[in-house]
């Protein structure tokens, strides 16, 4: 397969665990107990996360950074709202007890309430979310096979001459897609 394809292939099933990270949310609001685990509170240990921090921002070229930074926004204020209907689900009234036998907190008739708003409001930014991440796919699409090798690739090469070879304590940090190395 591909350089190409796959990345393509990374894309939709970054949009496939974004759906079901929605999915659990609402299944939560609706009664089911679904474990802590299954829902990341952290954006970068989801699925998507990780796909985007480890994928896709390798592709910030001209024509796709900026579906990539709206992409991110849209990504962490998901985030940001999931965080308000987490300690309702996961925190309030924790005990020992109620864990053993897998006993969900009680959510009042007011928290419920408020609590359906702020999945209305994840479901509205997923939708813009997922139209940013067609987007993104069409670009890849879009990316001839031979600049996407040559792009992915230039971490594969060796370093050229008259480069010098980073130091044990440069290897130590790693930086990100937006800071110089």
């Amino acid at each position: 397969m591909k350089t190409k394809e796959l990345y393509i292939k990374y894309t939709q099933q970054a949009r496939i665990e974004h759906l079901r990270w929605v999915n659990n949310i609402k299944l939560l609001i609706s009664g089911v107990n679904v474990d802590e685990k299954v829902i990341a509170l952290n954006p970068v240990e989801s699925s998507f996360g990780k796909w985007y921090y480890e994928k896709a921002i390798l592709l910030a070229l001209p024509n796709s950074q900026i579906v990539l930074f709206d992409i991110e926004k849209l990504f962490l204020s998901i985030h940001d709202v999931y965080v308000k209907i987490y300690p309702l689900y996961y925190e309030k009234n924790k005990s020992i007890i109620g864990s053993i036998f897998g006993k969900r907190t009680h959510v009042s008739s007011h928290e419920t309430i408020l609590v359906k708003q702020h999945y209305e409001e994840i479901v509205l930014i997923s939708d813009k979310l997922k139209n940013k991440i067609n987007l993104f796919e069409k670009i890849l699409h879009a990316i001839p096979d031979e600049t996407f090798e040559e792009l992915l690739s230039f971490d594969n090469q060796d370093t050229p001459k008259g480069v010098p070879l980073k130091s044990e304590d440069d290897r130590k940090y790693h930086y990100g897609a937006r800071c110089p190395s």
